[in-house]
């Protein structure tokens, strides 16, 4: 019915815009909650053309599946992108502890059954005032913290240790790279290619060394 009901906005939409296809396919589809009288039976019109324009009040009673639907993406993108950041596995199953507020927590616990399975939890806590665990990393999204943790997944020492000196291999870069830019006969004497082709580097080194220190920053 979901599903119905959102085909049908869709097309009742784009009816002024493709009035025969909207209306051919409309013609050929059942009933969906747009077409429910304030009793709930059921007063479809006789033709798209004719019937009734979604109103955006119409929607307003959705808005709390979609602030849950957003908490749910949040929690599963959050484990999903610690995998791929420290190269885990895909069928590795992590901790999770996830900190919000009591409406969020609530939305969240009603989706535990969704988020479970596409986070692959070996364990999803979740509440208003739980701590952050030992060696997890922090993930804030749509006003939500997850902590995912690593414990027993990688060595944290050695991949501190491989970032920090990334950073430094960046640090280094960029230096030089800002040094000849700050030169003036080359900005002057060099070709415009050369000269954007070492500002873009110096730009991409920024962005570089900023995810690096929030990856060192997850150890803290």
């Amino acid at each position: 019915m979901l599903f119905r009901s959102v085909l049908d906005t869709s097309i009742r939409l784009m009816h002024p815009l493709m009035p025969f296809v909207t209306e051919e396919i409309w013609d050929n589809m059942p009933a969906s909650v747009l077409d429910l009288d304030a009793e709930g039976n059921v007063d479809r019109a006789e033709a798209l053309m004719i019937a009734k324009w979604p109103e955006p009040a119409d929607y307003a009673k959705y808005e709390d599946a979609e602030r849950a639907f957003e908490l749910c993406r949040t929690v599963v993108s959050a484990a999903r992108a610690t995998r791929s950041r420290y190269r885990l596995s895909p069928k590795a199953e992590l901790d999770v502890v996830v900190r919000a507020g009591a409406e969020d927590i609530e939305k969240l616990e009603s989706l535990r059954w969704t988020i479970e399975p596409l986070a692959n939890t070996a364990s999803l806590v979740m509440g208003t005032d739980v701590e952050k665990p030992a060696a997890s990393i922090a993930v804030v999204d749509s006003g939500v913290e997850v902590f995912v943790v690593l414990e027993g997944k990688v060595d944290l020492s050695a991949e501190k240790a491989r970032l920090e000196k990334e950073i430094a291999a960046a640090q280094k870069e960029l230096a030089g790279c800002e040094k000849t830019l700050a030169n003036e006969g080359f900005v002057a004497k060099a070709a415009p290619a050369v000269v954007q082709k070492k500002r873009d580097r110096a730009a991409e080194l920024k962005e570089i060394l900023a995810a690096l220190t929030a990856q060192v920053a997850d150890f803290s």
